[in-house]
């Protein structure tokens, strides 16, 4: 337990230091507010602070000012920040919880990995003026389990902010869609992501599980990533999502979500020379946003959402009833006659989800047989199907 100094640790010369498997201004337990540090761990060279094993994990809470203050650049990893030693309380810093700034060599690389950084007053990371840090797995304002919220809180001191950049941070990155990378950033008092002030730009926030934040999921204020304009969506199937945004070489990073943020990511289409895009995809909803990212800007607000179709196992022609009408139609369609049916709605044999839209008994392809299993439900009998597979009836994907 190091607790009750100025700095809990402080590394202000040589190379190579490594900060491992220490309680940083908790109490002896990792849990509950101790005496506190002013700040947790300082370093004014390249230092790791934690690393990729639980016994190489700092618990850094409870301090007065910040829990990590690195100056110039190095490794955070697998800390918990903000939180008890399960990562299941708040155990708040004071001012924040990891801070970045500019007042020594801001461009040495600061990599910021796989941490709880939740809890904590004012902001979970600020990126006050830096550059080339990059957030990769980190949960915040979550617990551990990244379901539970332990929010970033508003206090005296500033708003309660998952990732705060400001006065010309630039070229960072938070978060990226590869697999183990995106952040969760959710249930923060204000903003999950704000890009504040001209001159705060060229920082990318692509892929992350964005979501029930208090204000916005992303937030470019005052010039931020010069307040690049988010993608409109125009056309939102069970299998697909298309729209307009900045150009090629523009990406557009697609996701779902209760409300108006990006909760789960979709994919990414690539925008032509007119701003047109689509992502072929299976589309859970209930809405639908995007983002766009420009190389030479930075990334954008949410879209506005739109709603997603709620598609029914068995009804093929989207009219909110399985009938015998749909029976019909997938015999006209596995005898390769037209189909009519309501709009938005995929055509029949499209992909959604692993199957393709009709093939209501699994089984890969859309025939005759499908036909006559919505004859049986819609007469009130029994059904078989291959498993797994969603009842018939019940909403796609359930």
């Amino acid at each position: 337990m190091i607790s009750a100094g100025i700095f809990g640790v402080s590394v202000y010369s040589g190379t190579g230091a490594v900060i491992q498997g220490n309680f940083i201004g908790t109490n002896a337990a990792g849990g509950g507010l101790g005496l506190g540090n002013d700040t947790g761990v300082s370093a004014l060279t390249a230092a790791t602070v934690g690393g990729d094993t639980p016994q190489s994990r700092n618990v850094i809470s409870g301090n007065t000012r910040y829990g990590v203050a690195l100056d110039r650049g190095g490794t955070i990893k697998g800390n918990f920040i903000g939180t008890n030693s399960a990562g299941s309380q708040a155990v708040p810093n004071l001012r924040g919880g990891i801070l970045r700034n500019d007042f020594y060599d801001s461009s040495l690389p600061l990599y910021i990995l796989e941490n709880v950084i939740s809890g904590n007053a004012t902001s979970a990371v600020k990126i006050d003026g830096s550059a080339n840090v990059t957030m990769l797995g980190n949960l915040i304002g979550t617990g551990a389990d990244g379901v539970s919220p332990i929010p970033n809180y508003t206090s005296t001191d500033g708003p309660g902010i998952g990732v705060l950049l400001l006065n010309g941070a630039h070229d960072n990155i938070i978060g990226s869609p590869l697999p183990g990378e995106p952040n969760v950033i959710a249930f923060n008092s204000t903003d999950g992501v704000r890009v504040q002030g001209t001159g705060t730009n060229l920082d990318f926030i692509r892929g992350n599980s964005i979501h029930d934040n208090g204000a916005f999921g992303i937030n470019n204020v005052s010039g931020g990533n010069i307040e690049l304009l988010p993608p409109v969506i125009t056309q939102v199937s069970a299998g697909s999502v298309s729209g307009t945004a900045c150009v090629f070489p523009c990406v557009v990073d697609v996701f779902a979500d209760a409300d108006d943020e990006g909760k789960v990511y979709l994919g990414t289409a690539a925008a032509d020379n007119g701003g047109l895009w689509t992502l072929n995809a299976t589309v859970p909803g209930p809405n639908v946003t995007a983002t766009d990212s420009d190389p030479t800007i930075g990334t954008s607000e949410f879209s506005a959402p739109v709603a997603a179709p709620v598609l029914t196992q068995g009804d093929v022609d989207c009219s909110g009833v399985v009938s015998s009408v749909d029976a019909l139609k997938l015999l006209r369609h596995s005898v390769g006659l037209a189909v009519s049916q309501t709009q938005p709605c995929p055509s029949i044999g499209d992909p959604v989800g692993a199957h393709p839209f009709g093939d209501v008994d699994c089984s890969s392809v859309v025939n005759s047989a499908d036909a006559l299993k919505v004859l049986r439900y819609a007469a009130g009998l029994s059904v078989s199907q291959s498993q797994p597979c969603t009842a018939m009836g019940k909403p796609l994907g359930s």
